[in-house]
C-alpha cells in the first residue's frame, strides 16, 4: 500500500502521479488503497490522481483518514470522490 505524508500539494503531487502512472501501466484496471494517515495537508492535487485511476477504469481508495483531512473531505463533499477504508 503506497503511504502518503507530509503535505500533498502542487509541488508534492507529482511524486503521487507518477506512482499511479506506473501503477497503470500495465494496461488493466487497477485498484489502488493509499494509506493517507500521515499526511497533513492536501489540496485538490490529490483528486488528479484520482481522476486517473478512475479513467482507466480502476478504483482509488484512500485508508486512515482521520482527523483535519477527514474533516476536509467531508466538508468539501470530496470523500464522494474517494472510496474511504
Amino acid at each position: 500500500m503506497p503511504t502518503l505524508n507530509g503535505e500533498l500539494d502542487l509541488y508534492t503531487a507529482p511524486r503521487l502521479l507518477d506512482a499511479v502512472d506506473g501503477a497503470l501501466a500495465a494496461g488493466s484496471p487497477v485498484n489502488l488503497l493509499v494509506d493517507a494517515g500521515a499526511l497533513t495537508f492536501c489540496d485538490s492535487h490529490g483528486l488528479e490522481a484520482q481522476g486517473k485511476v478512475a479513467r482507466a477504469g480502476g478504483n482509488m481508495e484512500l485508508g486512515h483518514v482521520s482527523g483535519r483531512l477527514r474533516r476536509v473531505l467531508d466538508l468539501s463533499g470530496l470523500s464522494r470522490a474517494f472510496t474511504i477504508v
